[in-house]
């Protein structure tokens, strides 16, 4: 989810680059490692949104208002944006918790301009007229996903292309974030399904379960398994197993000095023209120029 998601077996691999950090335009991005970054305290200002998004471990947040306190935890792949008004209201990130996540904080004005008319754009601008507090938490999809492999990218740019093409990728997953729900949410149980389908498909990808194996695996039937499943990450089960392969090639090829053969048969591909063909309508290029690069 949101939930291409990954670029390894693992959502977190795909950053792997940790406290990279922007500054643009009152727009801060950030990729973090909870352990390695001090405990964070969003104070509410009334002026600032804070945007989460889960990509290892959970991140743990305790969102305190006076008189009232309450928990949200953020699982890999879901995401949250959240919104204080002031007058007493902080959040705070439990940093006991080991997790990997992307940290953005933008004010709350622009963006409440950035997605007018749209539900996140009435939602916010209810709350800042009634000193509110907003918080939403929802899963990613795989638009917000693309958006987020393309960020993952510029953290080995230099060129000063790399601040603005940031920022871009962040307005569009804030712009994704905006839209409606295209899904009701799942039972905690379905999801929980759901994310154990998810990591077997991701520690098998060489050789996966068939789907009939994988639903008596996580004790649901067949139907329900593809329900759930893409509900849950926004594609079925081997549309999802595609994309990871797909990623985890991508960086086989790039950053661990593979050739088309080695990366095509980690990933599960013994046919180098269909695995070829499956990565050029991935990316867009074919694996032979990613190693000309």
């Amino acid at each position: 989810m949101i939930e291409d998601l990954r670029a390894t077996a693992d959502i977190s691999e795909s950053f792997s680059l940790q406290n990279h950090h922007w500054s643009f335009e009152q727009f801060h991005i950030s990729f973090k490692k909870s352990e390695s970054a001090p405990p964070a305290v969003f104070e509410g200002d009334g002026s600032t949104c804070l945007l989460i998004i889960c990509l290892d471990g959970e991140v743990h947040l305790n969102l305190a208002q006076p008189g009232t306190c309450k928990d949200m935890h953020i699982a890999p792949g879901d995401c949250a944006l959240i919104y204080s008004p002031g007058n007493g209201q902080r959040t705070q990130r439990d940093p006991a918790c080991r997790a990997r996540f992307l940290e953005v904080t933008c004010p709350a004005e622009k963006l409440r301009a950035l997605v007018k008319d749209t539900p996140l754009g009435n939602a916010l601008e209810e709350a800042m007229h009634n000193d509110s507090p907003l918080h939403l938490h929802r899963p990613t999809n795989p638009a917000m996903i693309q958006a987020l492999n393309r960020l993952r990218a510029l953290t080995s740019e230099n060129s000063g292309q790399a601040k603005p093409l940031a920022l871009s990728s962040i307005l569009e997953i804030l712009w994704i974030f905006a839209q409606p729900e295209p899904r009701p949410r799942l039972s905690e149980a379905s999801l929980r399904t759901a994310r154990e389908a998810r990591s077997i498909l991701e520690a098998n990808m060489e050789q996966p379960p068939h789907l009939e194996a994988l639903a008596v695996r996580v004790g649901v039937s067949l139907s329900k398994l593809k329900q759930i499943f893409t509900q849950a990450h926004g594609m079925p089960p081997y549309a999802y197993l595609r994309m990871i392969r797909m990623e985890r090639a991508m960086h086989l090829l790039r950053h661990e000095g593979r050739n088309v053969t080695e990366a095509a048969l980690e990933v599960g591909y013994s046919n180098l023209s269909h695995f070829s063909k499956i990565f050029a309508q991935h990316h867009g290029l074919k694996p032979s120029q990613i190693l000309r690069e």
